[in-house]
């Protein structure tokens, strides 16, 4: 973090959660922080600070839902929050944890205060194009989320069989539909060619 008003607030924000016992954030939590964000122009405002003071305590307390009180990791979570079977995080929670591991340069997987505010800046402006929205809010903060656990949730065993089996299963499904029909173009090509009768000029 850059910037003095973000790290307060963030250390803020684990503080709250921790007291309050409040325990893992839902994924419901962030989402509707950032519908708020959209409809109040947050990421417009002249005066930064406030974006940093926002922004660093909702990380915070989402953070603080996953800390036991003497600020280490609690065993009993395995993921940034809870999803509450909601199959849009989830697949988004999933598809940022790939790119963190499989896809991302090194450079990448670190993210700056400055650069996650906007990253969320242009979330909420696009907001007001998307053709499902509440099913996009979910999988695009999973996506965010998949890949701020990163640092946190080392990859384990069973996902990366998981992504080799989706990988090998879809390339499967792609090599089946792009497959020449074999014994179809053999039937076609050896069907007789018609007579023509050829006339004399």
């Amino acid at each position: 973090m850059q910037h003095k008003e973000m790290l307060h607030s963030y250390r803020k924000g684990i503080r709250y959660c921790i007291e309050s016992e409040h325990g893992q954030c839902c994924i419901g939590e962030p989402v509707s922080f950032l519908k708020l964000a959209a409809h109040s122009h947050l990421f417009d405002r002249e005066r930064k600070a406030d974006i940093y003071r926002f922004v660093g305590f909702e990380f915070g307390f989402i953070h603080g839902g996953i800390l036991t009180p003497e600020r280490t990791l609690r065993p009993d979570v395995t993921a940034l929050v809870s999803f509450d079977d909601n199959q849009d995080g989830i697949h988004g929670y999933k598809a940022g944890r790939q790119w963190f591991f499989e896809e991302a340069d090194p450079e990448e997987r670190t993210m700056t205060d400055d650069q996650l505010i906007e990253r969320l800046r242009e979330l909420t402006k696009g907001a007001s194009t998307w053709h499902d929205p509440e099913g996009v809010w979910f999988f695009t903060v999973g996506c965010l989320l998949g890949e701020l656990s990163g640092h946190l949730f080392p990859l384990t065993g069973q996902e990366r069989r998981q992504w080799e089996a989706e990988a090998a299963a879809a390339m499967k499904e792609y090599l089946a539909a792009h497959e020449p029909n074999h014994e179809g173009r053999q039937t076609q090509n050896t069907e007789p060619l018609p007579l023509v009768a050829l006339q004399e000029a």
